[in-house]
């Protein structure tokens, strides 16, 4: 028997799926242009979150794009392995912060980007990635 299963998590009400959909990857170029000059970032060694608020109300919660540096990964394999990585980590830590955005109001376009220069297992990203969350909450948070 083969099939796609979503799981979805309940808390107060609200569902959020452990998908990351098409409509939550960002592929504006104009707003990929955009967040290298608001210049507003979190970072956690080796990964760091460029990110601006978004004005468009047809938008998705928070949409984010992934990069990897081509100068010290020259092999392909190894950029897609870190994204997919990147990808995955977000995929399953997401939760937390879209109810975060959607309490607040707040809707975000990022890009995360990846700053090391040796490829990294699962639990470090994880970890990497937790904490940029954390530090981007603190930082919307003191904001509005």
């Amino acid at each position: 028997m083969s099939g796609c299963f979503v799981f979805l998590y309940s808390i107060t009400n609200y569902i959020v799926s452990a998908r990351f959909y098409k409509k939550e990857r960002l592929k504006s170029r104009k707003v990929i242009g955009s967040l290298f000059k608001e210049k507003q970032s979190v970072g956690s060694f080796p990964l760091r979150f460029f990110y601006v608020k978004s004005l468009t109300e047809d938008c998705f919660t928070m949409q984010s794009a992934f990069s990897v540096s081509k100068k010290h990964f020259k092999k392909a394999v190894d950029r897609n392995r870190l994204k997919r990585l990147m990808r995955e980590c977000l995929r399953l830590n997401k939760e937390r912060l879209l109810l975060f955005l959607d309490e607040k109001g707040i809707k975000i376009a990022g890009m995360w980007v990846y700053l090391g220069t040796e490829i990294i297992d699962y639990q470090e990203m994880n970890k990497a990635l937790i904490k940029c969350i954390n530090k981007l909450m603190l930082d919307l948070n003191k904001e509005k």
